[in-house]
Formats: structure tokens, C-alpha cells, sequence
């Protein structure tokens, strides 16, 4: 398995460790500032924010309310999402925020190779314990 594929399996591991549509969110908005946050010194913001902004509008089509996520220079903000969320299965907001982050990765894996993808990985898993 690769590393992308294991940060995806982690990530979706933690958001199955939470049941409401809002608690759903808030373990992806904490996972998307901190996937922003070990990126951006790697890629810079602007780079950062066109692939965040690009995977938000791969994903659009599929899962509509993902358009509510709002990237910014400098982050990716989940206020609108929150109240849409709050009418949805919590599984349909984890297939939509997960399809957000996998697109993500892969951008940043063909630009990086696994190196960028290695510092996340080891990020997260201390973020968890």
C-alpha cells in the first residue's frame, strides 16, 4: 500500500470515530488545516490553494455541497458546509470530504512523488495519538 492510500485509510479512520453531521465536519476541518498547514511550506500558498481548489471542483460534480467549501490563500474554510452537513447522513459528508482529500493527494503526489505524502503520513499519525 502506499502512502496516500494510508493517510486516506487514517483519515477516514478518525472520522468514523465520531457520529453528528457537525462532528463530522470538525474532524475534517481540523484534518484539512493541517494537511494545508504541512503543505503550504512545501508547495507554497498559491500552489497549495489551486490544488485544494482543484480537488473541491473535481468533486463538485459528485457531491454538490462540497462547492460550500471555501478556499483562501491561505486555507480552506468549512463554515457553510457546517450547515448544510447538519441535514445530511454522516456517511454522505466522509465519502465527500474524503473524495476532497484524496483528489488532493494525488495532485500532490504527482508533483511531489511520495516525499510531500511521507511528511504528511507522519504528521497526522502524531496529530492522533
Amino acid at each position: 500500500m502506499d502512502t496516500r492510500e494510508d493517510i486516506r485509510e487514517l483519515i477516514h479512520s478518525r472520522s468514523q470515530e465520531v457520529e453528528t453531521p457537525d462532528q463530522v465536519v470538525h474532524v475534517y476541518r481540523d484534518l484539512f488545516e493541517t494537511v494545508w498547514r504541512s503543505t503550504e511550506p512545501v508547495l507554497g500558498s498559491v500552489t497549495t490553494a489551486a490544488l485544494m481548489q482543484n480537488a473541491v471542483e473535481a468533486v463538485r460534480a459528485s457531491h454538490p455541497f462540497v462547492e460550500e467549501l471555501h478556499v483562501t490563500g491561505s486555507r480552506i474554510l468549512v463554515g457553510e458546509v457546517r450547515g448544510l452537513a447538519a441535514q445530511m447522513q454522516p456517511s454522505e459528508i466522509r465519502d465527500a470530504l474524503d473524495a476532497v482529500i484524496a483528489r488532493f493527494l494525488d495532485s500532490v503526489g504527482m508533483l511531489t512523488g511520495d516525499i510531500l505524502a511521507r511528511r504528511l503520513d507522519e504528521v497526522l499519525r502524531r496529530k492522533s495519538h
